[in-house]
C-alpha cells in the first residue's frame, strides 16, 4: 500500500488530466491530493509515468488507487463512528439525533450488544424503533471495531482537530535540508567576500545553481528539500538517488541536465556540501556511499581534428576578420577567450608573447613564432587600434564575448556546409605538433607547451615565469611548418585605384 505523504501547507503541483489521477510533471508520477481521516491535506503517489498521455502507467496506478480510496473511506467512518460515540457515552449527543437511517440502527445494535446503550438512559422510541434495528454483520463489524479502536485515540483531540484549530504553542523547529543548504552558500558568500581570489564571483555563482537541484529535488527514499537528514542508512540511500536521478535525466534529451559534465559538477557540489555537513556535526559519519556519488562520469576531452579539405571549405568562404582567427587558432592553439585577449603590445617582433590566464591564480606563459601571414593581420589590426588597446573588439569597442565568437564562427560553417567548432582548430595544429614531436624524437610536453598547459608534468621543465625566456626551439621549428602544411594563403590585396 503506497503511504501519502505530507506536503505541508501547500499540495503538490500536478497537471490535471480530467482523470481520477492527476500527473505530478516534477516527479513523473501519478498522484491524489486528499485530505485524510482527520482533516489534514497530504498527497498520495501511485507509480511512475512517462508523462499524463502514459496510459498504461495511468492504468497500473488506478489498479493501487482503488484499494486505497477503500480503505480511506473505512478509515474516515471509523473516526466518525469514535467521535459519534463518544459523544452519546458522555451524554453529549441524544441517539434520536442520530436518525431512522439503517447505518444509525446499526450503530446502536452495536452499542446494545456492549451493553452501552440502554433504553432508559438513551433511547428515544419516538424516533427510532426497536423493531427497525438492523442486526447482522454491520452490527458485528462495529462491535469489533469498537472493541479494538475505543483505548487507542483521544477523541476530544481529534474532535477538536475537525472543529477547530487546536491552541497549542508550536512546536520547536528543526532545520531541514534546504536550510541546511543555506546556510553553506552563505558560509561561502562569506569565504568569497573575505578573499574573492580564493573563491570567484563565478565558482560562487556555479556553487548555488549546481546545489540548487540536490536541495530541490525529492526522491523515493524522502524529499530532499522539505525533509531532514534521518539516519546515515538514509543518508547512505540519498547519495545513490541523487546519482541515479541526474544520470536519469541526463539520458532525457529535454532535459537541462544532458552533458556529463554537469553530472559531475552537480555531484561534485554535493558532495562538498555533504563534506561540510558532516565538520558542523549535521551528520553523524561520512556516507558511505559519498564516494560512489561523486565518482567522476567519462568525459571525452578535446575535439576531433579538422581534415584539411574541411578546413580549406571554412578558410574560402571566410571573411578577412575570421581569417585572422582561423589563423591564430592554427599558429597559436588559440581558443575564442584567447583571441579576445590579444593587445597591441603582445606582438614582438615576429612572436606573441604574453601570459594565458587559466584562472584568478594561474597563469601560463605563451611565446609564439607567428607565420608571416598570421603577423601580416595582426600588424594591420594594431595599426588601427594602437599599442595597448585589445585588437578584437565589437561594435560598442567592448571585448568579444565568447558567445558571441562561437556564433559567428557557426555561420561561416554553414555557409561552408560543414559541421565544425573553433575550438577544432586547436586540435587539429595540436595533433600535427604531437605527431611531428613523436617522428623527431622529441618530448611530447612540447605538445603541452604549445596548447598553453602547465601542470606537474616534465613541461614544467621548459616554463619559465618570464614568457621571454621559454625554452622551445624545436617546437619553434615545427610550428613553422604547419604554415605550408595547411597551405593556406591570404587573398591579395586589390589595387588602389
Amino acid at each position: 500500500m503506497y503511504q501519502p505523504q505530507k506536503m505541508g501547507a501547500r499540495m503538490a503541483r500536478a497537471t490535471k488530466t480530467g482523470k481520477l489521477l492527476s500527473f505530478n510533471t516534477s516527479r513523473k508520477c501519478w498522484c491524489k491530493n486528499y485530505q485524510d481521516e482527520y482533516g489534514k491535506r497530504k498527497t498520495a503517489y501511485f507509480g511512475r509515468g512517462a508523462s499524463s498521455r502514459d496510459t498504461k502507467s495511468y492504468d497500473a496506478a488506478l489498479e493501487k488507487y482503488h484499494p486505497w480510496k477503500r480503505e480511506l473511506e473505512a478509515r474516515r467512518q471509523l473516526v466518525k463512528i469514535r467521535i459519534i460515540h463518544k459523544a452519546v457515552l458522555e451524554g453529549k449527543l441524544p441517539v434520536s439525533a442520530l436518525g431512522n437511517s439503517p447505518w444509525a440502527a446499526g450503530l446502536v445494535a452495536g452499542w446494545r450488544l456492549l451493553g452501552q446503550v440502554t433504553d432508559e438512559d438513551y433511547f428515544d422510541r419516538g424516533r427510532l424503533d426497536t423493531g427497525e434495528i438492523v442486526e447482522g454483520s454491520e452490527s458485528e463489524w462495529v462491535e469489533v471495531e469498537l472493541n479494538k479502536s475505543l483505548p487507542e485515540p483521544d477523541l476530544e483531540a481529534i474532535k477538536a482537530k475537525l472543529t477547530t484549530k487546536a491552541s497549542k504553542p508550536p512546536r520547536p523547529r528543526t532545520n531541514t535540508i534546504q536550510d541546511h543548504v543555506d546556510a553553506w552558500l552563505a558560509s561561502e558568500e562569506a569565504k568569497h567576500k573575505a578573499n574573492p581570489k580564493d573563491l570567484s564571483t563565478s565558482a560562487l555563482r556555479d556553487k548555488r545553481q549546481g546545489i540548487k537541484t540536490f536541495s530541490e529535488t525529492d526522491f523515493d527514499c524522502f524529499g530532499a528539500g522539505t525533509k531532514r537528514f534521518g539516519s546515515p542508512a538514509k543518508v547512505d540511500q540519498l547519495c545513490l538517488d541523487y546519482k541515479a536521478w541526474l544520470l536519469e535525466r541526463m539520458l532525457d534529451k529535454e532535459s537541462k541536465i544532458n552533458k556529463p559534465n554537469t553530472v559531475n559538477d552537480k555531484t561534485k557540489f554535493a558532495k562538498q556540501f555533504l563534506e561540510w555537513c558532516w565538520t558542523r556535526g549535521i551528520l553523524k559519519d561520512i556516507p558511505r556511499t559519498l564516494k560512489e556519488m561523486a565518482k567522476r562520469l567519462y568525459v571525452k576531452r578535446g575535439g576531433e581534428p579538422l581534415e584539411l579539405d574541411t578546413l580549406r571549405k571554412l578558410w574560402d568562404v571566410a571573411g578577412s576578420r575570421m581569417k585572422c582567427y582561423m589563423l591564430l587558432g592554427l599558429n597559436c592553439a588559440f581558443k575564442p577567450g584567447d583571441i579576445t585577449a590579444i593587445t597591441g603590445d603582445m606582438i614582438q617582433s615576429n612572436r606573441l608573447i604574453g601570459t594565458r590566464k587559466k584562472t584568478e591564480k594561474h597563469m601560463v606563459p605563451m611565446n609564439y613564432p607567428l607565420w608571416p601571414s598570421t603577423l601580416k593581420m595582426l600588424k594591420l589590426e594594431r595599426d588601427r587600434k594602437g599599442d595597448k588597446e585589445l585588437l578584437f573588439v565589437n561594435t560598442q569597442g567592448n571585448r568579444i564575448t565568447t558567445s558571441t565568437f562561437s556564433s559567428l564562427f557557426r555561420k561561416v560553417a554553414d555557409k561552408a556546409g560543414v559541421k565544425a567548432k573553433f575550438e577544432q582548430l586547436r586540435d587539429t595544429s595540436a595533433q600535427l605538433v604531437a605527431n611531428e614531436l613523436m617522428q623527431n624524437g622529441y618530448d611530447l610536453a612540447y605538445k603541452q607547451i604549445f596548447i598553453a598547459h602547465k601542470d606537474s608534468s616534465t613541461a614544467s621543465y621548459y616554463l619559465d615565469d618570464d614568457p621571454k625566456h621559454l625554452k622551445t626551439p624545436h617546437l619553434d621549428k615545427i610550428v613553422l611548418g604547419l604554415e605550408k602544411t595547411y597551405g593556406l594563403k591570404l587573398p591579395k590585396p586589390e589595387p588602389k585605384k
